[in-house]
């Protein structure tokens, strides 16, 4: 019998429930951001956090149910996710904080997909 990939699981349930908050957070937060001119809707910035929340779930759930044919859907989809990301910073960070973290980010971003294309390859030898 196969280990279930608690560690692939894990972050995946975190990376859903992140998105959860953060759409729940935005919602509730929505009327001050209209206030203040956002160049993005808040509403579409929770849709897009629901949709992930529900990949990433989605992902969790066939991964815990032992599921070998999702597991190479990990690494294009958490890769996906990171560029949305970066893109939704590159797109609507008006500051100068937002602009200078922009390539700390793309570096952390690297860095952390490194281990999912690593075991993605692996797997598919």
């Amino acid at each position: 019998m196969k280990r279930r990939p608690v560690w692939r699981i894990g972050l995946l349930v975190l990376l859903a429930l992140v998105n959860v908050v953060g759409a729940l957070l935005t919602l509730s937060d929505a009327p001050a951001q209209y206030a203040l001119g956002l160049p993005y809707s808040p509403v579409f910035r929770a849709a897009t956090q629901v949709v992930w929340a529900l990949v990433s779930a989605w992902l969790a759930w066939r991964l815990f149910r032992r599921s070998d044919s999702i597991r190479k859907f990990i690494a294009p989809v958490l890769t996906a996710y990171s560029v949305w990301g970066i893109l939704w910073l590159a797109v609507f960070g008006r500051s100068d904080y937002d602009r200078g973290r922009l390539p700390f980010q793309i570096v952390v971003t690297i860095v952390l997909l490194v281990p999912f294309w690593w075991a993605h390859w692996r797997q598919s030898e």
